[in-house]
């Protein structure tokens, strides 16, 4: 019987450690992300000057489906939550026929074309707490930050897919809200795999905008809690 109950604690407590050494102190990640952005209040915007103009129509689209990355560095508090903060990078290159509008308004001759080269891109920074669910090899984790969004953009003129004119770059800094969540598959103690999505609202250019990011890549766990 002593045995037995020697052997029943041994296994308590090597179950407890093995629990232990599946929190890391740290949590550094990086990866592809793809996100689906808003430019609903941009494409309101251009139609009411085409309207107001009598001008046909520029489709810029009210979403642009944009590529870049995402990095974040996790230091966890106890084995459920930790501090997050969380940095990303997303890009679009878009043509935009302008033909019909530059032929009504004089600009160029039958039989030219006209093309709107836009190349947007968004920037965020964000930090707050990050929730997971660490008692198996996937780990589910669900988050809140908060911080800013920045915004460049800036377009070319082609006329017969010649550069003609070149726009200023128009930024523009304000705050972000981020809220999602994913999970991690456990690949070795140092080392995971990540899927996350995240909703993303932002408030550039005086608008807001309602965006969907997703990001996958590695999560690399640093030491042990």
């Amino acid at each position: 019987m002593r045995e037995a109950s020697l052997l029943f604690f041994v296994l308590i407590f090597l179950s407890a450690a093995a629990l232990a050494q599946s929190t890391p102190w740290w949590e550094l990640y990086g990866g592809y992300q793809y996100t689906r952005a808003d430019t609903s209040a941009a494409q309101d915007e251009v139609n009411l000057i085409t309207d107001s103009n009598g001008l046909p129509h520029v489709d810029i689209g009210r979403h642009q489906n944009m590529n870049g990355w995402n990095v974040s560095l996790q230091e966890n508090k106890a084995s459920w939550w930790g501090g997050v903060v969380d940095f990303s990078g997303s890009y679009k290159s878009k043509d935009v026929d302008l033909t019909q509008i530059a032929l009504a308004a004089g600009l160029i001759q039958p039989g030219q074309t006209a093309t709107a080269r836009l190349k947007p891109s968004v920037y965020t920074f964000a930090g707050g707490p990050q929730f997971a669910y660490r008692r198996k090899r996937i780990q589910p984790f669900a988050r809140m930050m908060f911080g800013v969004a920045h915004a460049r953009a800036r377009a070319d003129l082609l006329v017969n897919k010649a550069i003609v004119l070149t726009s200023p770059e128009q930024t523009d800094t304000a705050f972000a809200l981020i809220g999602g969540g994913g999970a991690d598959y456990v690949w070795k103690d140092s080392l995971a795999f990540r899927v996350v999505g995240d909703y993303v609202r932002t408030y550039l250019f005086s608008e807001t905008q309602s965006n969907f990011r997703i990001s996958v890549g590695v999560n690399f766990r640093i030491g042990r809690k």
